[in-house]
């Protein structure tokens, strides 16, 4: 297994669902050897795991000491996180509103699900949008329903400015994507600058995708569950649909030249979502697979499982088999953290 620096193996250990006496024990000698705050710094922000981070270093409590200005600055960063997951709540809600009152088919993905019914404190996870799945039918009537609510298809130059797009841009990226051109709107509030939408109408990941089949779709938010939580009620997809689809996204990501290109291929944040949240759900794995094989996802998923309990171990039970290469244990990791020279 490739040996990974403290400040990596600290991160990792970190943004565990839940550590051992022996995990934390090595945190506190981690923390007590020759230290690069810098270098550990770097790595929590570039992988968006500054709320976990965060939240470890507050509830645990470490024997060693902590650098003060990491400290302040890691809990800035993710009280800022909880305050815009705070006013993004409002404006869930409201949309899930309007979407039920005028019978429109769809489920939050990802961020929504993640942050309000996974992790133990809303902001843990880092999100800029809200990413929904909605019917394909449906679309003309979500684009009317959306627009009162004052969203419109532009990009967003952080001047608090939103440029609208023509309609062929529109056109265009739907034809290619699983995805409309993103909604959004202003909102101005502390933390909340823009609400941003991303809506997928279909479930065939990547770009340039041509077979929208709209009968996965269908049959994904018909199993949709309605989530009620002691501030929120949105519909997501069922465990192991949502499952999948993180899986499938991460893997899709992966391999994404849009993304290598700016070096966002590889990113914590995405294996940390998988793990948490098969902590936290009970999985019908036979269901699990039976949804990706369908979908034609079964090569992703291995692949997200695969790295997903190589980072985290114990993350995936006993009997769960995920074969995908004959990489070395640890080959992810290094490449994440950028201590292989195979990047």
């Amino acid at each position: 297994m490739q040996q990974l620096s403290n400040e990596s193996r600290l991160v990792l250990l970190l943004t565990k669902a839940s550590l051992s006496d022996s995990e934390l024990d090595e945190v506190d000698r981690l923390f007590s050897k020759h230290f690069n705050w810098q270098s550990f710094f770097g790595r929590v922000y570039y992988h968006r795991v500054t709320g976990l981070v965060s939240e470890a270093m507050t509830k645990k409590k470490f024997k060693s000491w902590i650098h003060k200005e990491f400290k302040n600055s890691i809990w800035s960063s993710a009280e800022m996180f909880f305050l815009r997951s705070q006013k993004e709540l409002k404006y869930i809600q409201q949309l899930h509103n309007l979407l039920v009152q005028h019978e429109i088919k769809y489920a939050f993905l990802k961020g929504v699900e993640l942050n309000y019914t996974i992790y133990s404190r809303h902001g843990l996870r880092i999100s800029t949008d809200a990413d929904l799945l909605v019917h394909p039918d449906s679309l003309t009537l979500f684009n009317k329903v959306i627009n009162q609510l004052g969203y419109i298809q532009g990009d967003y130059d952080y001047l608090k400015k939103i440029t609208p797009v023509d309609r062929s841009k529109k056109i265009l990226h739907k034809i290619n994507s699983h995805e409309l051109y993103p909604y959004m709107k202003i909102i101005n509030e502390p933390g909340l600058d823009v609400q941003i939408l991303d809506i997928h109408h279909s479930v065939q990941l990547g770009e340039g995708v041509k077979n929208h089949n709209k009968h996965f779709v269908e049959e994904l938010l018909d199993r949709s569950v309605l989530q009620n939580t002691s501030s929120l009620s949105f519909r997501s997809l069922c465990a192991e649909d949502s499952l999948v689809f993180l899986c499938a996204h991460l893997a899709k990501d992966a391999q994404s030249t849009f993304y290598k290109q700016r070096g966002m291929n590889l990113q914590l944040y995405k294996f940390c979502d998988i793990h948490h949240y098969i902590k936290r759900k009970r999985i019908n794995w036979e269901r699990f697979f039976e949804v990706a094989e369908i979908l034609g996802y079964i090569q992703e998923i291995e692949y997200a499982l695969y790295y997903t309990e190589d980072l985290y171990p114990g993350t995936i039970p006993e009997g769960i088999e995920c074969k995908i290469s004959n990489k070395e244990p640890g080959w992810l990791a290094a490449r994440l953290f950028k201590e292989s020279e195979e990047v």
